[in-house]
């Protein structure tokens, strides 16, 4: 069973409490692009944590590495951090002060994702060295994104949910008006 997640309603979200905001949900589904966009409009630093956690030869940073590079980051007065990595997804939820979550259809993701890498476009949220490749591997990420990430992440945010605003994304809609809400309430503040 998947934990339910109450969602701010747009019109409600608090544009002064996005200073520190973790960007989570599928592969594919525009985490990268969102933080991308958000840190540019809030103009805070925006951590994308595929970029962080993996080194060049498709091997990960060391765990006590990893987890003491998160504790600096999130120790930060702002940011914004996209990717699951849901075994040190804690560290992030219990600083942050909205959480945003992609709960996208996993086949629209599971397409975007094979398009990126037929592209072969260079990610920002991956080492420059690095190149995606189109495999069985591929496959198998969503198929243990659906059965075992995606409840985890869940259980997380609704474990971490009281005193953070929590935005459920479905659509690449919803984050495009997300992402104009925040434009209108900074440039309403004068931010």
């Amino acid at each position: 069973m998947i934990a339910a997640i109450e969602s701010v309603a747009l019109e409600h979200l608090d544009a002064r409490r996005l200073r520190r905001v973790v960007v989570i949900g599928p592969y594919g589904a525009g985490k990268t692009w969102l933080a991308h966009e958000l840190g540019l409009v809030l103009d805070v630093p925006v951590h994308h944590l595929d970029a962080l956690r993996w080194r060049g030869d498709w091997t990960l940073l060391p765990r006590p590495e990893w987890v003491s590079l998160l504790e600096r980051l999130v120790a930060g007065d702002a940011w914004l951090m996209d990717g699951n990595f849901e075994g040190t997804l804690d560290i992030r939820l219990r600083r942050c002060e909205t959480i945003l979550v992609f709960d996208v259809p996993l086949l629209l993701s599971f397409l975007r994702t094979v398009r990126r890498r037929l592209s072969r476009t260079e990610r920002r949220d991956l080492p420059p060295e690095i190149r995606e490749r189109l495999n069985l591997n591929l496959l198998r990420l969503f198929v243990r994104y659906r059965r075992d990430v995606r409840p985890k992440l869940f259980e997380l945010v609704a474990a971490h949910a009281a005193g953070r605003q929590v935005v459920v994304l479905r659509r690449r809609a919803d984050a495009r008006a997300l992402l104009e809400v925040v434009r209108a309430r900074v440039h309403d503040s004068g931010r």
